[in-house]
């Protein structure tokens, strides 16, 4: 009898574990980014299921979708206005014109304090990330986009397993994954490097504070002046564990679909 009994205990104890490997995570953000003088808020929400990623992201009545696949190694923009995906290669999109991800110098370093964020103690990291990049005028010295802010990170919150697995298996398939489609550029390849930061730190980001800047070339720099601070605010809402359909990876019928080379 206690043969059985420690048997079943070992059966549940192991489907529980399975269980819990193959659950999925959705997270709800607010998101505020300053830039050109103006102020934009709005709401994102990502779904994770195993080594594949959705984010969706409304500003101002807009939503824009992206969809990420570590496996495939695939981004699929959606746009739900025109009906239309545009698929494209995110391991030819890691390697951006103008930008050598191997020159590109992160820090992610903690800074001992501690903070609660939806009910949730995190803990603080001062980032810092340099990404240096040609200058688009000819003739001109080779220009640095400075990303530098404050970042709170939770380690035992629900998803963790399944952000950090998602995010591990897309750097080892040398894949962008930006926070929107839009953000293909020095900024992506910043946002793309912190994601691997947080990922390879074991824990989701609940608030990053972050602002940008251009160094290098005195022109550039006069003009960013001019514009006002640029930078972006995020902050978790809510974290669930509930499943997440499979529909949400994928397509809708009857779309225009796009193969970017």
């Amino acid at each position: 009898m206690k043969r059985r009994s420690f048997a079943a205990a070992l059966a549940c104890a192991s489907l529980l574990a399975v269980t819990s490997l193959r659950a999925d995570v959705t997270i709800t953000s607010t998101n505020s980014g300053t830039g050109l003088g103006r102020v934009a808020a709005g709401q994102s929400v990502t779904f994770i299921k195993a080594k594949k990623m959705r984010l969706d992201t409304s500003v101002a009545g807009r939503t824009v979708s992206s969809i990420f696949d570590a496996e495939a190694g695939k981004m699929i923009i959606l746009n739900p206005e025109k009906r239309e995906a545009t698929v494209m290669d995110a391991t030819k999109l890691a390697n951006m014109p103008g930008i050598s991800p191997e020159k590109i110098t992160a820090r992610l370093t903690p800074n001992g304090q501690t903070k609660e964020v939806a009910g949730v103690t995190t803990n603080g990291y001062d980032l810092m990330i340099a990404v240096p990049m040609q200058s688009p005028a000819p003739g001109q010295p080779e220009m640095t986009m400075e990303m530098s802010g404050t970042v709170w990170i939770a380690k035992d919150a629900p998803g963790t397993a399944e952000y950090t697995q998602f995010f591990v298996a897309a750097a080892k398939a040398g894949m962008f994954v930006g926070g929107s489609g839009a953000a293909v550029g020095p900024q992506g390849a910043a946002m793309s490097q912190m994601n691997k930061m947080f990922a390879d730190a074991g824990g989701i980001p609940y608030s990053t504070k972050l602002e940008m800047k251009l160094k290098g070339s005195p022109q550039m720099a006069a003009m960013m002046g001019q514009m006002g601070g640029t930078g972006f605010e995020t902050t978790v809402v809510s974290i669930s564990t509930d499943p997440v359909a499979d529909e949400k990876f994928t397509i809708p019928a009857g779309w225009k679909t796009t193969t970017s080379k």
